[in-house]
């Protein structure tokens, strides 16, 4: 009989079957590797549902700045044609208000022309003169500043002073230099006298004697 060497592994070796590498079903945890799939697949699905996210919010970001932008150059390209047209309309603002002095001395004139002459043909000439100009002005989008019997708006008038009157506080009295608007624009505002609501000397109000007869 021989004697077996110390030290030498046992092989135990079944008959008839051949060496097979051992799976995760014969090791005793049964399911592991498809958890491990499984996990790996969750892993990936979460990662491209982060990345698809990003892209969306990026999108959107890059969407709304472009609207912005081109909201932004619209009104960039509304206010260069706005201006452009207004300066086209008021290119010749001071040529108008040199014919602005024009018109006020055919005014004051006509004031200082006595009526009895109002008939011979210098007057005519110089009526018409006058009103050739004024159609002028008037297709140039030039307009006169109403002041009668007005009250103050500094917006379209000069006050020069103050002058007791019969008409209320801050009311035109007297116009000293006229005002005008040229297409919706104030080139030049009225200088006009106000009144500082007093009564002029020796003067009283229409309402001032009102109730005396009960007294």
């Amino acid at each position: 009989m021989k004697k077996r060497k110390r030290g030498a592994p046992v092989v135990q070796e079944k008959a008839g079957v051949e060496n097979e590498p051992i799976t995760v079903e014969e090791s005793g945890q049964p399911g592991l590797e498809a958890e491990i799939i499984e996990e790996k697949e969750g892993a990936k699905g979460a990662d491209l549902e982060s990345k698809i996210i990003k892209l969306e919010k990026e999108r959107t970001e890059a969407n709304d700045k472009y609207l912005r932008t081109l909201a932004e150059f619209e009104n960039f390209r509304r206010r260069t044609v706005q201006e452009r047209v207004n300066w086209i309309k008021n290119a010749n603002e001071g040529l108008i208000l040199k014919m602005c002095d024009v018109l006020d001395d055919f005014e004051r004139a006509f004031e200082n022309h006595p009526e009895a002459d109002r008939s011979d043909h210098l007057y005519q000439g110089m009526e018409a003169i006058y009103r050739k100009l004024q159609g002028i002005m008037k297709t140039e989008g030039v307009t006169k500043i109403e002041t009668e019997a007005m009250d103050f708006d500094p917006m379209y008038h000069d006050a020069i002073t103050y002058t007791p009157s019969d008409l209320e506080k801050d009311r035109i009295v007297s116009v000293v230099q006229n005002g005008y608007i040229m297409n919706n624009k104030v080139i030049r505002p009225a200088k006009v006298v106000l009144s500082s609501g007093e009564v002029l000397p020796g003067e009283e109000r229409p309402d001032d004697n009102e109730g005396s007869f009960g007294e």
